[in-house]
């Protein structure tokens, strides 16, 4: 592993420090209708795997229901990115609830993604991430 991956996982492993058990569950549970409505449908809307020809129809699929469900902003990077920490009203860092957040509306829509995406086609991007 890179040491930009190590150093960029003991940051996040700081974020999380502190934080309850309960404001996590809290988290996992106040997802986004849009993203609630995306996960529960998905296969209705995205019929079409990613293989290795089909990239045009797949990524009209995609993008359009993104869209419409108020979510491309995600995916295409024109979300703002957030600070991992904040300094409360007591000057002391803490962990940013709204870039947690942000951070698992990102896992779960990654985890669409993959789930559309073809074995051949889901091993190419598993080893470009590795």
């Amino acid at each position: 592993m890179s040491l930009w991956c190590q150093s960029l996982r003991s940051n996040e492993h700081r974020v999380y420090e502190g934080l309850t058990v309960a404001t996590m569950e809290s988290l996992s549970s106040s997802l986004p209708s849009n993203l609630t409505l995306l996960i529960s449908n998905l296969n209705s809307y995205v019929t079409v795997k990613l293989g290795t020809t089909n990239y045009i129809a797949w990524k009209n699929q995609f993008q359009n229901i993104l869209r419409a469900t108020n979510l491309l902003s995600y995916v295409d990077g024109s979300t703002v990115p957030l600070s991992a920490t904040i300094l409360d009203s007591s000057r002391k860092t803490v962990a940013n609830l709204e870039f947690l957040q942000l951070k698992l509306i990102d896992s779960h829509l990654l985890s669409c993604i993959i789930a559309t995406l073809t074995p051949a086609v889901f091993t190419a991007v598993f080893q470009c991430e590795n």
